[in-house]
């Protein structure tokens, strides 16, 4: 290890345990200032997720209030009228204890403890998807995790819910208090509300951003988004891609683009071997960081266990699944949900794939799609995020009335 990568260790270090010794001794006694709200995605990831759509809602209303960002990197960009602050350092434990709102889209370990007068809302971070989660996979998950989760769960005042599948996960398998609330609203993203129209020509807009990347508007652009894994392994990411392309293209008799992007948490430097850059008909996904506008340009989804193919298929487009390493996911994973009893096709090697888009059919698949929604009833509303901002501005009225003790 180089002296450089040695100073920033020990740094790093350093910070944490201020963070600790102050989260233990001197946050407590910090004010809470009612206005301020506190923000997080996916762990200083910055600026995005269900965390974004209710922070656009305030800047909207012009609302009076403070917000910050929790980020890992100083140079994520960040809208106006929302401050930053680096994660895991002092001046983040600060923040976080002197919010009166915090907000957050993963489980959060929390070195600043929750106060009385704190509001606490978790936004999660997938709609849907078959693997079992917190309670459910319990004796998958390391015991440091589960303790945090059901300290995040217990402290947790609302929680979103998109659908009734995810409802009931929470009121099952999230540690939530009895207190909690869960609010039904939806997908927080607006696209959700608009027209077919509407996202066709947003698309065409996108299209003309993007082309510079080697997506013009006639082509089939498929998005490939798998979820991540517990280990290194990449063979499960590992896919004929340029097989994909050809199948796609005698199906549909047009040219095809596939854009390949992982999930936050996989390890993009091992993974980056499985992009085929020798064929130019595969485009990394980097370039395209806006999680909607990705799925607005692309007309078909390929994922595996991932909960983007909930929000792929809301979109009105096709989704399959191809996971390669499903008989050891499934021994190493609690399933809620088969891929079998998904409206989706389903291949577990590039044959099968290849046979999946052979017979596909675009009248059955979504009316599968339809049908498969409809017993699993999709929450709706005309402004979900507003919603949120609405029941945030009702708890910090009832508070307000509330004395606690010293």
């Amino acid at each position: 290890m180089s002296v450089t990568n040695i100073k920033k260790a020990i740094q790093k270090r350093i910070k944490k345990y201020e963070c600790k010794i102050y989260a233990e001794t001197l946050a407590k006694k910090v004010p809470v200032q009612k206005n301020k709200v506190y923000v997080d995605n996916f762990i200083g990831k910055g600026y995005g997720g269900n965390p974004q759509y209710i922070v656009e809602e305030i800047l909207r209303r012009k609302l009076d209030w403070d917000v910050v960002w929790a980020v890992s990197d100083m140079n994520s960009p960040m809208p106006g009228g929302v401050r930053k602050v680096e994660y895991d350092t002092l001046a983040c434990a600060r923040e976080q204890a002197s919010a009166g709102i915090w907000i957050d889209n993963v489980r959060n370990a929390h070195i600043v403890r929750k106060k009385q007068e704190q509001i606490y809302l978790q936004t999660w971070h997938g709609a849907f998807g078959f693997k079992g989660v917190e309670g459910a996979a319990e004796e998958e998950l390391s015991p440091q995790y589960v303790k945090a989760a059901k300290y995040d769960g217990n402290i947790t005042d609302a929680i979103i819910a998109e659908n009734q599948y995810k409802r009931n996960q929470y009121l099952n398998y999230f540690w939530l208090s009895k207190e909690t609330q869960i609010l039904d609203v939806g997908m927080l993203e607006p696209e959700y509300n608009m027209s077919q129209e509407a996202l066709g020509e947003e698309k065409k807009r996108l299209r003309k951003k993007y082309e510079k990347y080697g997506i013009s508007k006639e082509d089939y652009v498929i998005l490939y988004a798998p979820t991540f894994r517990n280990s290194d392994d990449t063979d499960a990411y590992d896919i004929d891609f340029s097989r994909v392309l050809n199948s796609l293209e005698k199906k549909l008799g047009k040219e095809c683009k596939l854009i390949v992007r992982f999930h936050p948490n996989v390890n993009i430097e091992k993974v980056q071997g499985v992009i085929d850059t020798s064929d130019n008909r595969i485009i990394d996904g980097k370039n395209f960081p806006i999680e909607m506008e990705r799925y607005i340009i692309s007309d078909m989804l390929i994922t595996d266990y991932s909960s983007v193919m909930y929000s792929f298929s809301l979109l009105h487009k096709p989704v399959f699944i191809f996971a390669k390493d499903y008989e050891a996911y499934k021994k190493e994973r609690t399933l809620l949900l088969r891929p079998e009893d998904t409206p989706y096709p389903f291949a577990k090697n590039i044959e099968e794939f290849e046979k999946r888009v052979e017979e596909y059919t675009e009248d059955e698949y979504f009316e599968n799609v339809d049908r498969f929604y409809e017993n699993m009833e999709v929450y709706k509303s005309d402004n979900p995020a507003g919603t949120v901002v609405d029941w945030i501005i009702s708890a910090i009225e009832e508070d307000r009335g509330k004395v606690y003790a010293n």
